[in-house]
């Protein structure tokens, strides 16, 4: 609990064995006196490859937008939503989604 966020491939097309990533946990929990600490949380990811890149959206109270060249290799590049859209101190965006419709 409170590692971040890992992740593991399948080595069959039928889905049934997998393999965890040695890179583990791919973008860490951010601890007291790190950069991220406060500004983001590890959890609940929605991944996508896109233009040469890994994309992922982060959940938590404040959910937040990666990106990097190699899925161990992701950066913070800042919020997912602007402002404060949590209404309720439970609140949060867990398994967070954005795609186009149409």
């Amino acid at each position: 609990v409170g590692i971040g966020n890992s992740i593991a491939q399948a080595t069959d097309d039928l889905l049934e064995h997998w393999v965890k990533s040695p890179h583990n946990p791919i973008v860490p929990m951010p601890q007291p006196g790190d950069p991220g600490h406060g500004v983001w949380e590890s959890w609940d990811p929605h991944g996508w490859f896109e233009d040469g890149r890994y994309h992922a959206i982060f959940g938590g109270r404040k959910a937040a937008l990666f990106q990097g060249p190699e899925l161990h290799g992701l950066t913070h590049t800042g919020p997912f939503l602007l402002g404060d859209t949590l209404s309720d101190d439970e609140d949060d965006l867990s398994c967070p989604d954005f795609f186009a419709i149409g």
